[in-house]
């Protein structure tokens, strides 16, 4: 090998290898630290892919809440509806009560408050039944819709629930009114034919009741799916995105190693334009 004075190459080699080194071992304790392997700088198109994920993954939690919170407002609507339906069922007996011709007018006018005072309830919880300050049953939340996905696709993303929150109230149902029951039952025909309209009320309550059903089976589905579906995108993004702790260690102490030794040599390469020195 030359002795040379005027100039040190393997000086100047061995500082850049440190320095490549010491930017290595800078990347690889960012990496472990963060927990994170991907920067713009690396690997872009990594990056990008990894925050689209995030994106998902984050819309997907958020769908799969207001989900929930839509099974929660099916669930306080079947409440109400199910308080209505045995006040229609007590009106019902009543009405078969009073359509026996032993009773006289006394009774009838007797059992005819006790069924006004039973279809002002159901009107009472069908104005009182909200969520979120928000009424279900008196027809104003016919348009409720509920955000089930993580994108806009309205198709593929949301869930009308609105046509099973459907007015409650007692004319809706085919109900007389409390200040026309006084008036209008009066003989034992007039009960009978009334009889009809409460099944016809009770029909109606019932299909509605197994609406609420069928869409809050639907949300649960949907909570269930997305939640494996999130789990599966969150899995697919730790791949791409987190850093494999035990690889960087061993790359961190390797670039450890490699710089101790370069700093080590750079001492005796520098020490070579002296010994050419010393021959003269």
């Amino acid at each position: 090998m030359d002795i040379q004075s005027g100039s040190n190459i393997s000086s100047k080699i061995l500082q850049n290898n440190l320095a490549l080194s010491q930017k290595e071992v800078e990347k690889s304790i960012v990496k472990i630290s963060s927990g994170q392997k991907l920067s713009a700088f690396e690997d872009a198109a990594n990056l990008v892919l990894s925050e689209t994920m995030e994106a998902q993954a984050r819309g997907s939690e958020t769908a799969i809440d207001n989900s929930l919170t839509g099974m929660n407002v099916l669930e306080t609507a079947d409440s109400g509806l199910g308080q209505i339906n045995d006040n229609l069922q007590k009106i019902r007996d009543l009405s078969i009560q009073a359509a026996n011709d032993t009773y006289g007018e006394e009774e009838r006018a007797a059992i005819n408050k006790e069924i006004s005072s039973l279809t002002e309830d159901i009107n009472r919880i069908s104005g009182s039944t909200s969520f979120n300050n928000k009424q279900l049953l008196d027809g104003s939340s016919s348009d409720m819709t509920i955000q089930t996905g993580a994108n806009s696709d309205t198709n593929e993303n949301s869930l009308k629930v609105g046509d099973a929150l459907s007015s409650a109230k007692s004319e809706d149902l085919g109900l007389l009114s409390s200040t026309d029951i006084e008036t209008s039952l009066n003989s034992s025909s007039d009960y009978r034919e009334y009889i009809d309209k409460i099944d016809n009320a009770i029909d109606n309550v019932t299909s509605q009741r197994a609406n609420i059903g069928a869409y809050h089976n639907r949300l649960e589905s949907n909570v269930n799916s997305m939640t494996i579906g999130n789990e599966n995108i969150l899995s697919a993004q730790s791949r791409i995105r987190d850093t494999d702790v035990a690889a960087e260690m061993s790359k961190l102490t390797q670039n450890q190693i490699l710089s101790q030794a370069s700093a080590s040599l750079i001492a005796q390469a520098n020490q070579m334009p002296q010994i050419a020195l010393s021959l003269l």
